[in-house]
C-alpha cells in the first residue's frame, strides 16, 4: 500500500512542477516588465500605471504554451501510435519553461543585443531540453511522421521565444535625452 501512495505523490509531483513553473513564469514576466517601464516613466518624468494587458498576455500565453500544445502533441503523436504519456508531455512543457525566469530577469538591462542573445539562448536551451526528452517517444512512429513532429515542436518554440521578446523584451532605452519645453500660450517667445 505504501509503494502505491509513494508513486500516486510522485506522479501528483510531476504535475505540480510545470503548473509552478508555469505561474512563476507569467508572474515574472509581468514583474520584470513592469519594473522596466516603471524606469522608463520615471526617466521621463511622466506617471506610470501597470499594464494589466501584459499580465493577461503572458497569463494566456504561457499556459496555452504549457498545457493545450503539450496536449495537442500528445494527441497527435497519439494517433500516429507513439503512445506518449500525456502526464510525461505537460512535465516536459512546463520544466522546458524554467529557463524563461533567469532570461526575463536579466532581460531588464538595457541592452538589445543582450536581449536577443538572451532570448536565443533561452529558446534553443528549452528547445532542446523538449526535442531531446521527446525524441525517444517520437522514435516510435514512422521516421516522416516524427520529423513532422519534431518541426511542429521546434515552431511552435521559436514562435513562443518570438512572442516574448516582442511582448515582454522589446523596449528601448534612451537615457540622457532631455524634454523639449513647449512654449506656454501666455508667453509664445519662452
Amino acid at each position: 500500500m505504501s509503494i502505491l501512495l509513494v508513486t500516486d505523490l510522485l506522479y501528483c509531483f510531476a504535475f505540480l512542477g510545470p503548473f509552478w513553473i508555469a505561474t512563476t513564469v507569467v508572474f515574472v514576466l509581468f514583474v520584470t516588465s513592469s519594473i522596466v517601464e516603471s524606469i522608463h516613466a520615471y526617466i521621463a518624468s511622466v506617471p506610470y500605471s501597470y499594464d494589466i494587458g501584459q499580465l493577461t498576455f503572458a497569463f494566456g500565453t504561457i499556459y496555452t504554451y504549457a498545457f493545450l500544445v503539450p496536449a495537442g502533441i500528445w494527441g497527435a503523436t497519439k494517433y500516429f501510435g507513439c503512445q506518449p504519456d500525456l502526464l510525461e508531455m505537460l512535465a516536459l512543457y512546463g520544466y522546458g519553461l524554467f529557463i524563461w525566469i533567469p532570461v526575463a530577469v536579466l532581460a531588464i538591462l538595457p541592452s538589445d543585443w543582450l536581449r536577443w542573445g538572451l532570448v536565443a539562448v533561452g529558446g534553443g536551451a528549452s528547445g532542446l531540453f523538449l526535442v531531446r526528452n521527446m525524441y525517444p517517444v517520437l522514435a516510435r512512429a514512422e521516421a516522416q511522421t516524427s520529423k513532422i513532429i519534431l518541426i511542429l515542436v521546434i515552431v511552435l518554440h521559436a514562435v513562443l521565444s518570438l512572442m516574448l521578446k516582442y511582448k515582454f523584451f522589446a523596449y528601448s532605452t534612451v537615457i540622457g535625452q532631455p524634454a523639449t519645453p513647449t512654449p506656454s500660450p501666455e508667453n509664445p517667445s519662452s
